[in-house]
């Protein structure tokens, strides 16, 4: 038997979710684990991995190792307009400013409680900065459809580099917010007694006029 998947790259959402809950399973030994997951990376079942020769079976459990080493590989600097996922391809959008007030109201919702790959609502996160090409946040298309064509078919690297560069472009937008904000604040208190005991404050009790 030759192993189908030997890399993050070529683990689905799906897939991931599954290996995770295998390996955090404290009710079964090493040796169960290493079973299900071989079953898992092969697409076979248990009982056709219990029937492997040993020295077969140990071959395919060394080839596992790279679970034990996830990074983000193929990170490039700039993120990609497009990205191709099985056979569709979709537009990667992370300037928050341009979505829709009801678009950011679902990422935030989703975003709480889908942090993680594992997390149920990962994939709607996901969903709101993936859309189609051509296609307009939630206009003419499902986003849960798409939620779930992301699960069966992004690969875990991909899809943590999605967020990546998501988190990027936000907290470099929260750096402009801030100066713009600071020098607001500076401008205005020079005006106002009220706001310059305010920023004083600020001051003493942060250290900085800057927020973090």
């Amino acid at each position: 038997v030759v192993m189908q998947v030997k890399s993050f790259n070529q683990v689905s959402i799906k897939l991931y979710r599954k290996l995770k809950e295998v390996t955090e399973d404290p009710s079964k030994s090493e040796l169960v684990k290493s079973v299900e997951i071989v079953a898992l990376l092969n697409d076979k079942t248990v009982d056709e991995v219990l029937h492997l020769p040993i020295p077969e079976f140990n071959s395919l459990v060394a080839e596992t190792s790279f679970l034990d080493h996830p990074k983000l590989e193929n990170l490039k600097a700039t993120a990609p307009r497009f990205i191709k996922i099985g056979d569709q391809k979709f537009s990667l959008e992370l300037d928050v400013y341009k979505w829709s007030t009801a678009r950011f109201i679902d990422f935030q919702t989703f975003i709480k409680e889908g942090s993680r790959p594992e997390d149920k609502m990962y994939c709607n996160a996901l969903a709101c900065i993936l859309v189609p090409e051509g296609k307009e946040y939630g206009k003419d298309y499902d986003p849960l459809e798409v939620a779930r064509f992301l699960e069966d078919n992004l690969d875990i690297v991909t899809a943590n580099w999605v967020f990546f560069y998501w988190k990027r472009r936000w907290l470099g937008s929260l750096k402009v917010i801030q100066s713009y904000l600071t020098w607001i604040l500076k401008k205005a208190q020079k005006k106002d007694l009220k706001v310059k005991e305010v920023v004083d404050k600020i001051i003493q009790e942060t250290g900085s006029l800057y927020w973090t």
